[in-house]
């Protein structure tokens, strides 16, 4: 606003004559003020304006507003005022006089001034020295080119100083606006067409100090010169013979030139060759990159130059003679692969010639990454069939295609071998057809699987193969044997596979039937879980491990374990090792680590043997002759299936006695004998052969001993890893209550207790009562099952809840420390579940059907000690003993009591029920259900069946 008025007002204010004064006028400021300018002879205005203008305070733009209405009034020589001047001499001899104007930094001017009259460059500082003491030195290194370069509608100033490297200078300069090489060179030729001497031609962008051993480094450095970065890292590497260390140095110099300059290659050229017609012109420069084929370059060529396909195959061949060439055929098809989150995995290479699901399926098993195959094949039919040089004819992909020959070199046939085939099936099919022998056909087999896109998931081709159904008519899977394999073993092993064991199917059945087919030989019917000819167990071999069917695998490592003085750690990672295969079926995870087999009841009677209740027995308590010396014999030598169940029958001698009696009644019958000596040859036959059976296959059993066994038969005991003896012993006694009295607190529940804790190796015996056992659920991690069983000390006794929870922290530890792989947390968690289970189990104890149960005690609890426990309860609910009677039977209810009140008469309730020996035996006796369960009933000592309600 303030030039504006003063234009206006240099047009309103007349002349004011001053004596010298080549122009003189009157200037208004802002309307307040005004001055006069004045413009002596021989005074230039700019020099004059530029004085008015610091007196007054007026800024550049209205002092150049003020030089131009002027200079249309005056001559005027300058448009810059002379800020400062100074004369220069030599000496006494005057050179000229140094004038700096305004807008002009100080050491360009001094820089022109001295080039001009040709002055040394002392002049140039001792100058510049003056002058910075009187005005604004920004800079002490003057400009040696400038120019203005006009980028995309926009021009950029182009300034470089003294010292300055042109080619680095220009090349920082430019790189922000995306110049590219050309546009920098046309620069760097301009600045020498200005007379600008370079020190360099390019830019220096780049070093880096290379290591090869200790004796010897180098440097890498990088120029803009126009080629390619990685070019120049190659030929790095080359000159320094060090081609096998390329890729590790462009990793890492890669990155940092890329981010400065652009990067069109990943891949250097390692041969580069002029290509020529048959005239001898030249067609171009073809290049081949590291790791291309020269038929790939080739091809690329020609696509290139939009040449004739058919020059591909000659220049190859011309480049296969500078370098070697693994193949003749190109890649006519590229498409890069990309994940579901974007991430490129690998790309898709299609041959000349080739089907494309061939290359589908082999992009698939090289890369070796999760990808949809059907989706992949669907875009490559849909997209690579339109290329005219691949080929669209199938749609199943060949993984292997070859002659194949013996040992001696005879062809035996052209194998083909698919996508959804086995390839030991395939090479079987062809080496039966052609007759080869079994060294042929695993040397074939051998060859096929070592190639790169074939996948052998068996050894042995499938002689057998039959769909299993459920009884719903589900399909469960194919059974299928292999060559050489035992058919019991593959039964088992697809029992395994199929969880077929958890469903309660019977395997002795299946493999009956299987042995029974025509077309399969079985040498035994017992499977083998696991084989190992040399097996690992804490880094140790073992030597063999076989693990029959039968045989619990965590029994058999425990053993192992035992045998070779291993670790707990050892025997879990084994565990794990075997159980997580598919095929190997593992019940339990804990070891049994004491078995007490053939448990008699009657063994351990309190008066006597009293087991003679008939004098009779059928003929399944017969003694087999099996059971002999002389048949275990038989059956072992015989090693046949058929005589080893005929021999080991009951009914065998009475069968050999009768067949014995046919043959000398017909042998009788056509002999004229007198009917005296054939009673006596039958009587000496029958003789013999009862005299066999006494001798030689019952010489130890009777009829009494028989029955002994057989009616008071128990349960097998077995105690496992972290269990408490005594608590297994009860567990087992429950169990055995069932079909039998109840044992526990008879003779015999104390006795074994006593033989099991002397006769127990690898634990001990740490208490005599058994704690209460609550079954916590089980935790299942990889298809291994570990059962969480509780032992609850605060049973019957006063122990002090922190006992307890020790308890549950050490159930929590055993349970974890056999997970393998840990499970993260797994201690806490499993501490805190439970916790929680103890808990609704506590909140439902009074709820619980079973007297000892709800009264807090086990099975074995003493006699005295149960009235204690319950008039303690009963009290601790502000209930008396003694004053209350029940006339009921226990089935009344009382809404108006309190819960207190119910529970203490349901305590009452069930103490009356053990309260003493005699009603403790009757509610201890095992009751027998009928009508399909419907009813129970328990038997008195008068004989007399007694319904339970």
């Amino acid at each position: 606003m303030r030039s504006i008025l003063i234009i206006r007002l240099l047009l309103l204010i007349g002349h004011e004559t001053v004596v010298g004064a080549l122009f003189q006028q009157r200037v208004i400021i802002d309307n307040l003020m005004s001055a006069v300018l004045t413009v002596h002879d021989s005074e230039e205005p700019a020099d004059a304006i530029y004085k008015f203008s610091i007196e007054n305070k007026i800024d550049k733009q209205q002092r150049r507003t003020l030089l131009g209405e002027i200079c249309t009034r005056i001559t005027c020589i300058r448009t810059k005022a002379v800020v400062w001047r100074t004369s220069v001499s030599d000496g006494e001899k005057f050179i000229a006089e140094y004038l700096l104007l305004e807008d002009e930094e100080p050491v360009d001017s001094i820089q022109r001034f001295v080039a001009q009259h040709n002055l040394t460059r002392g002049y140039r500082h001792a100058i510049l020295a003056e002058a910075c003491a009187v005005v604004d030195c920004l800079r002490m290194v003057p400009v040696i080119w400038s120019r203005q370069v006009r980028i995309n509608e926009k021009f950029v100033p182009i300034e470089v100083l003294e010292g300055e490297v042109f080619a680095d200078k220009i090349f920082s300069i430019l790189q922000p606006y995306s110049v590219g090489y050309l546009g920098r060179k046309q620069v760097l030729e301009l600045a020498k067409s200005d007379g600008i001497v370079l020190e360099r031609e390019n830019a220096h962008i780049i070093s880096e100090t290379i290591v090869f051993n200790k004796n010897r480094t180098s440097s890498l450095d990088i120029y803009d010169d126009g080629s390619e970065p990685v070019d120049t890292i190659y030929n790095f590497c080359k000159e320094n013979e060090s081609i096998d260390r390329f890729h590790e140095i462009a990793n890492l110099i890669m990155p940092k030139i890329c981010g400065i300059l652009v990067c069109n290659r990943r891949d250097p050229v390692v041969y580069s060759h002029t290509i020529k017609n048959p005239n001898g012109a030249s067609m171009g420069k073809l290049d081949v990159l590291l790791g291309e084929e020269a038929a790939d370059a080739a091809h690329r060529f020609v696509i290139d130059k939009n040449l004739d396909l058919d020059l591909r195959k000659s220049i190859a061949r011309d480049i296969c003679k500078a370098m070697p060439c693994k193949r003749l055929v190109p890649i006519v098809y590229r498409k890069a692969v990309n994940n579901v989150d974007g991430v490129r995995i690998g790309e898709v290479h299609i041959l000349e010639g080739e089907e494309v699901v061939d290359a589908a399926m082999r992009f698939i098993r090289k890369t070796r990454f999760a990808v949809d195959e059907i989706a992949l094949k669907n875009f490559l039919f849909a997209d690579a069939c339109q290329n005219k040089l691949v080929k669209c004819t199938r749609l199943i992909a060949h993984v292997f295609e070859d002659k194949v020959r013996d040992n001696d070199g005879r062809e035996i046939g052209h194998l083909i071998i698919r996508e959804d085939e086995e390839p030991v099936d395939k090479v079987h099919d062809l080496c039966y057809v052609a007759h080869c022998p079994n060294d042929d056909r695993m040397k074939i087999l051998e060859t096929v699987c070592a190639s790169e896109f074939v996948v052998c998931k068996r050894k042995q081709p499938i002689i057998f193969s039959q769909a299993v159904t459920d009884p719903n008519g589900i399909n469960i899977g194919n059974l299928e044997v292999q060559l050489l394999e035992e058919p019991a073993d593959a039964v088992y092993h697809f029992f395994a596979r199929h969880r077929l064991f958890q469903r309660g199917w019977d395997i002795n059945s299946v493999i009956n039937q299987v042995c029974s087919l025509p077309q399969l030989d079985c040498k035994r019917k017992t499977p083998l879980q696991y084989n190992s000819d040399s097996f690992l167990m804490g880094n140790r071999d073992i030597g063999p491990l076989r693990i029959w069917y039968g045989d619990e695998v965590v029994d058999v490592l425990y053993q192992k374990r035992i045998d070779h003085n291993l670790t707990l750690n050892d025997q879990i990672a084994s565990l794990n090792f075997i159980c997580l295969q598919h095929e190997v079926y593992c019940h339990r995870t804990r070891a049994v680590v004491y078995e007490l087999k053939d448990i008699t009841k009657h063994d351990f009677e309190k008066f006597g043997n009293e087991t003679c209740s008939r004098k009779y027995m059928g003929w399944q308590f017969l003694s087999a002759v099996a059971n002999s010396f002389i048949g275990s014999k038989l059956s072992s030598f015989t090693k046949i299936n058929t005589v080893q169940i005929v021999v080991s029958h009951p009914l065998f001698p009475i069968l050999s006695l009768s067949i014995s009696f046919f043959l000398t009644y017909l042998f009788c019958s056509k002999q004229k004998l007198h009917i005296g000596h054939k009673l006596v040859l039958y009587g000496t036959i029958y003789f013999c052969v009862c005299l066999s059976q006494s001798l030689l296959v019952e010489p130890k059993n009777n009829l009494d001993q028989l029955l002994h066994i057989y009616e008071g038969k128990l349960p097998d005991l077995q105690i496992l890893e972290d269990q408490e003896p005594v608590d297994a012993i009860l567990k087992w006694a429950k169990k055995a209550a069932k079909d039998h009295h109840p044992i526990v607190r008879e003779p015999i529940y104390w006795d074994i207790i006593d033989k099991t804790c002397s006769e127990i190796k690898g634990t001990e015996c740490r208490r005599r009562r058994a704690w209460e056992n609550i079954d916590m659920g089980a935790i299942t991690v990889h298809g291994l099952t570990y059962q969480i069983e509780f032992s609850n000390p605060v049973v019957g006794s006063n122990m002090r809840p922190r006992i307890q929870d020790q308890t549950v922290e050490s159930t929590a530890v055993k349970v974890c420390r056999r997970i393998v792989p840990p499970l993260a947390d797994c201690k806490n968690n499993l501490i805190v579940h439970i916790s929680q289970q103890l808990r609704a189990f506590e909140s439902q104890r009074i709820e619980s059907k079973n007297v000892y149960v709800k009264l807090g005690l086990e099975m074995d609890t003493p006699h005295e000690k149960i009235f204690p426990v319950a008039a303690s309860m009963i009290m601790s609910r502000g209930t008396n003993v003694s004053p209350f009677s029940r006339i009921d039977n226990g089935t009344a209810r009382y809404p108006k009591w309190d819960k207190n009140s119910n529970e203490a008469f349901h305590i009452m309730d069930s103490h009356r029920k053990v309260k003493d020996y005699e009603s403790r035996e009757w509610y201890d006796k095992p009751c027998t259900p009928y009508f399909g369960g419907a009813l129970c009933a328990k038997t008195d000592k008068d004989g007399n069946m007694i319904i339970e309600v």
